[in-house]
């Protein structure tokens, strides 16, 4: 029965530890977040200065369905 129980923790833990190992640790690419902060700021100054369809051009016009 202690064998069991072993093998049974020795399984958990190597389960648990090989997603771990499988992640690639990546930085993430300085020209994507400033292309980010642009896309937020040109849409804040959209909402802020009540120009509605610009702030509308933000959004896909079939709601993302890929249709």
């Amino acid at each position: 029965m202690k064998i069991r129980s072993l093998l049974a923790v020795v399984g958990l833990a190597i389960g648990l530890a090989v997603p771990t190992f499988a992640q690639q640790p990546t930085t993430p690419d300085p020209k994507l977040r400033e292309q980010l902060l642009a896309f937020v700021t040109k849409y804040e100054e959209a909402i802020n200065n009540g120009d509605a369809p610009a702030a509308a051009a933000f959004f896909a016009e079939n709601g993302g369905s890929g249709e």
